[in-house]
C-alpha cells in the first residue's frame, strides 16, 4: 500500500462540501461559528443556555465539522498517523474518527474516537496525531472501556472546538479561530493486515 493517503485538501468548493457544521444551539446552547471558501472555521463559544430553547440536554459552549454521513466509507488500516496543517489560535481542538458502531448498535449508529490538537497561536503548523492515541468516547467525554478501532471502516471525521476539553478543563468561552489547510493519514511503520 502507499505511504500516505490524501483526505481532504479543504480549500475547494467540492471537499469543503463534504463537511457540515453543528454547535450548541441544537441543545439550547449559544455558541455559533462560520466557515467560508478558506477553510476558516471560526465563532464565539457561549456557556449560556437559551432557556426557551433548551431541548433535550443542557450542555453549550461546543461547535464543530463533520464529514457528511454519506461521503463515503475510508479504509486507513495500512496508516498510523493522521497529520493535519492547521494555524490555530493556541486553544485545544478536538478531532474525531467515526466507525460503524460494532460495540452496541442500540445505543448510536457510529462510534467516536477523539484525539486532542493543543494548536499555536497564529502559525501554521502540521500537527501528527498517532492513531493508537485516539480514544473511544461518548458525547465528549472519555469511555473508560476502550477498544480496537475499525479502521478499515472510518464513516466520517471531524474537527470540533469546546469550551471544556476531555479532561473537564475550562478553556473558557470566547472567541475561536482555526484554519484549515489539508489532512492526509501517513504510514511511518511497516504495515501488514492481519487477516
Amino acid at each position: 500500500p502507499p505511504s500516505q493517503q490524501h483526505l481532504f485538501s479543504l480549500t475547494t468548493e467540492k471537499e469543503l462540501a463534504a463537511w457540515e457544521h453543528y454547535s450548541d444551539k441544537s441543545f439550547g446552547g449559544s455558541s455559533n461559528f462560520l466557515t467560508d471558501l478558506s477553510a476558516v472555521f471560526w465563532g464565539d463559544l457561549s456557556l449560556e443556555l437559551d432557556q426557551d430553547k433548551v431541548v433535550r440536554i443542557k450542555k453549550s459552549g461546543f461547535a464543530g465539522l463533520n464529514t457528511k454521513r454519506d461521503y463515503g466509507i475510508f479504509d486507513l488500516a495500512p496508516f498510523d498517523v493522521i497529520e493535519m496543517r492547521l494555524k490555530g489560535d493556541g486553544r485545544a481542538y478536538m478531532t474525531s474518527l467515526r466507525t460503524e458502531n460494532w460495540v452496541d448498535r442500540a445505543i448510536a449508529d457510529d462510534n467516536s474516537w477523539h484525539h486532542v490538537i493543543h494548536t499555536s497561536n497564529g502559525e501554521w503548523k502540521i500537527y501528527k496525531l498517532a492513531i493508537k492515541d485516539y480514544k473511544r468516547t461518548w458525547h465528549g467525554r472519555v469511555l473508560e472501556e476502550q477498544c480496537e478501532i475499525n479502521l478499515s471502516r472510518i464513516v466520517g471525521m471531524g474537527i470540533h472546538v469546546t469550551a471544556r476539553t476531555m479532561a473537564g478543563e475550562i478553556q473558557g468561552p470566547g472567541p475561536y479561530r482555526l484554519e484549515l489547510d489539508w489532512m492526509r493519514a501517513v504510514r511511518t511503520k511497516d504495515f501488514h493486515r492481519d487477516f
